[in-house]
């Protein structure tokens, strides 16, 4: 038990760590407002450092929830427009929980996650040393990663409730 605790203890310090000095070497594109991707509103934040939860918080308070890509396709609309549009190096939270130490969920319409677009070593979290763990992405890694809730990210991506599938061109 002592053992766990330091390296979770550990693990949070290199997180914080990391993240922190990875984003000051980084240039990041501060914006907040609303942006039109393929007719559908989003609402982007990244001049902000948000645990998980928070960047949630935020977007239910705009009636909208985090960003969810229930079909690859949408990822790959959303995934090349941050890309092409300064946001390259941003990470966000990802509208998913976990269910078991396999089993992933959308938040907004309650499906199983069925297709994944992982980053490259991706997932990489034990679920049994890490309950507390969250999906986000940043558009330089091309997929998702699983990272503790507890994080801070600047970026903050919320898409209209129940989302399911974006307007496709």
């Amino acid at each position: 038990m002592f053992f766990k605790l330091v390296l979770l203890v550990t693990f949070l310090i290199l997180q914080v760590h990391f993240s922190t000095t990875f984003s000051d070497r980084v240039p990041r594109v501060p914006y907040d407002g609303y942006v039109d991707i393929n007719g559908d509103q989003y609402y982007i934040k990244t001049d902000d450092y948000a645990l998980r939860d928070n960047a949630s918080a935020t977007c239910k308070a705009l009636k909208m929830q985090l960003i969810t890509f229930e079909t690859l396709e949408k990822w790959d609309i959303i995934q090349n427009w941050a890309s092409s549009n300064g946001f390259f190096y941003d990470w966000f939270w990802i509208g998913a929980e976990r269910v078991n130490s396999t089993d992933w969920r959308w938040e907004g319409s309650g499906h199983k996650i069925t297709e994944h677009r992982w980053a490259l070593n991706q997932p990489n979290l034990e679920w049994t040393a890490f309950p507390s763990i969250c999906l986000d992405f940043t558009p330089v890694d091309g997929g998702w990663s699983d990272d503790y809730c507890g994080n801070y990210y600047g970026g903050i991506f919320c898409e209209p409730k129940n989302a399911v599938e974006i307007n496709l061109p």
